[in-house]
């Protein structure tokens, strides 16, 4: 296919979902071609480990955000050639848990996917499912048969309707709109990096194997699939993008090998030389009670193999060996030891204690910690050291994901044209500076106002802006009010008397969470480092402030932790960015 921008250049692709499993190869592939590719995921189900070999190499740029955020979605369409949509609620477990999840976030983000790609005359392929099949009874499935969905209150159901209103709606912007778009509907693609953790089978019974676990086949084990090799679906989606003709069809990509789950079972077993025993679970306790599942799911691949001559290469042998090679390796790796992260984690703690104590000793030394007499509720110096030892950990941590990563973000369609996490941490850095000034010098309240607008409007102007109401000028004034109103919320919490105690056992639950959140598959994220951080000022409000004493942070820690909450729950993608997740 000739570059839809009339150039020679390389084409610059957007992959959404690139971090996933299939979304992951088709960017290897690309780049291998010499191509451009723009990643956009939230890492909800992807994992940046599928990406990380990737990552430094040229041509290729990841955004962690999704396709609900609008500006992110812009600004990579606004450069891209073609726009390769594999973002989506996937998995059987994940469908029959989260029904709204799944209709949401396939039907909406698809229409934004649309909406950018017609702003700037992308070429779209749009990814589907066998599931639009549904339950019908002519086997094999091809593209224009008729479709017979289960009824609406099986929530299984969701995932197959959401995306047959996918397909309706890309036709729709082909035939209404001209947008140039291609539907491929997949069926079982398996291969090294898919995870069994949403159900799919081929993963899940290779490591119930490979750990000697009973291997769980579903329902009667009757059931019949044909499996594809993502080297070939990616091959497929490939064909599909250089053909002129493919555009406003809809194309099957499967396999051809058509197995029954129990003798699937059987199978890995073999590959695997496991000792495993094979179990079945009815559908009712692996999933839900009324849970209906298809007998076979066998594709036509005659519309492909006809347009571009594509074919499956891979047979279910080979995937099987290559799937079973890589959970081999990926499970001699082994978990994260938790006697490594223990100890990381008090070697944090101890540094960031001992740091406490120290400029706490040099704030006393030098003179600088504030010995107000007439206000009634300061029993000892204001504690400059407290908002010190909370701001150093996280600017530090900031400012390493910042350089690692902010470059690869895309900016947002803004007044201000830098990456928001620059915006974020100028902010932030502004905000303690106040602080810490406040601290030492007592400014006035309105000194203090003006410059909380002037923090907020940093944040405001790289594209952080709250969408309560719509209308701009009402969603600009009310961020304005959320960050000053929870900042000066913090620093009212620090300053009355008895209430330090209250924030500091609010910062150990937060603690908690906080470093749940972040362990997962990524590095170590900036949460993992505020709930340190916030584990110390706990400490030192025990240890410096016994009551009544209530001063630990400081107007340089409240008000910078403000800032912080302020800046994570307002939905701009920064929270994915940091590692913390839902506050948005």
């Amino acid at each position: 296919m000739a570059d839809s921008r009339g150039g020679q250049r390389p084409r610059t692709w957007l992959v959404t979902g690139a971090a996933g499993f299939i979304g992951s190869h088709l960017v290897e592939a690309l780049l291998g071609q010499g191509e451009q590719v723009l990643g956009l995921d939230n890492l909800s189900t992807g994992r940046i480990d599928n990406l990380e070999h990737l990552l430094e190499k040229p041509g290729f740029r990841f955004a962690r955000a999704d396709v609900f955020d609008e500006a992110v979605l812009d600004r990579l369409a606004s450069e891209a050639d073609v726009l390769v949509h594999l973002a989506a609620a996937v998995g059987v477990k994940l469908i029959v848990e989260s029904p709204v999840h799944t209709i949401e976030t396939n039907v909406r983000g698809t229409e934004n996917v649309l909406q950018a790609a017609l702003r700037y005359g992308c070429r779209v392929l749009l990814a589907s499912t066998s599931e639009v099949y549904g339950k019908g009874a002519q086997i094999p499935f091809r593209e224009d048969d008729d479709v017979l969905l289960g009824p609406t209150c099986r929530s299984r159901w969701a995932y197959a309707a959401s995306k047959m209103i996918d397909e309706f709606l890309g036709l729709a912007y082909h035939s209404e709109y001209g947008l140039p778009l291609t539907i491929f509907r997949l069926f079982n693609t398996v291969g090294p990096r898919q995870t069994g953790a949403y159900g799919m089978v081929v993963p899940r019974f290779v490591e119930q194997a490979l750990r000697g676990e009973e291997i769980t086949v579903y329902g009667d084990g009757n059931q019949k699939r044909v499996f594809c090799d993502v080297s070939d679906a990616v091959r497929g989606i490939l064909a599909l993008a250089e053909h002129d003709g493919a555009v406003g069809g809809v194309f099957n990509i499967g396999g051809e090998e058509e197995i029954s789950m129990f003798e699937l079972a059987e199978r890995i077993r073999e590959v695997t030389a496991s000792a495993s025993s094979i179990i079945k679970v009815p559908y009712e306790e692996a999933y839900s009670p009324g849970f209906e599942d298809m007998q076979r799911r066998l594709p036509s691949t005659d519309r492909m193999r006809e347009l571009t001559g594509w074919a499956p290469n891979v047979s279910l042998s080979e995937i099987l060996a290559r799937v079973t090679e890589h959970e081999r390796t990926r499970l001699a790796r082994g978990p994260m030891n938790p006697l490594a992260s223990g100890v990381a984690a008090l070697y944090v703690f101890a540094a960031a204690v001992i740091l406490t104590a120290a400029v706490r000793a040099i704030a006393l030394r030098r003179g600088w910690v504030a010995r107000p007499s007439t206000e009634r509720w300061h029993r000892v110096p204001t504690a400059l050291h407290g908002g010190v030892a909370i701001f150093v950990p996280f600017f530090v941590a900031s400012l390493m994901l910042v350089l690692r990563w902010a470059d690869e973000l895309p900016t947002a369609a803004a007044p201000l044209p830098i990456p928001l996490p620059y915006a974020f941490l100028a902010g932030v850095t502004g905000m303690f500076l106040l602080g810490l000034l406040d601290d030492l010098y007592h400014f006035r309240p309105a000194t203090k106002f003006i410059c909380q607008l002037l923090a907020a409007n940093v944040f405001i102007l790289a594209g952080g802006v709250l969408g309560a109401t719509g209308f701009l000028p009402a969603d600009l004034l009310l961020t304005y009010f959320w960050f000053i109103g929870i900042t000066n919320a913090l620093n009212m919490l620090d300053n009355m008397d008895g209430l330090a105690s209250g924030v500091a056992i609010i910062a150990l639950g937060s603690t908690v969470s906080l470093i749940y959140m972040a362990a997962g598959d990524g590095p170590l994220s900036v949460g993992y480092f505020i709930g340190l951080a916030l584990i110390v000022a706990t400490l030192g409000f025990w240890v410096f402030n016994r009551p009544p004493a209530s001063i630990f942070m400081g107007d340089s820690g409240a008000l910078f932790l403000g800032y912080v909450l302020a800046a994570l729950t307002i939905p701009s993608g920064l929270n994915g960015f940091l590692g913390v997740e839902g506050l948005a």
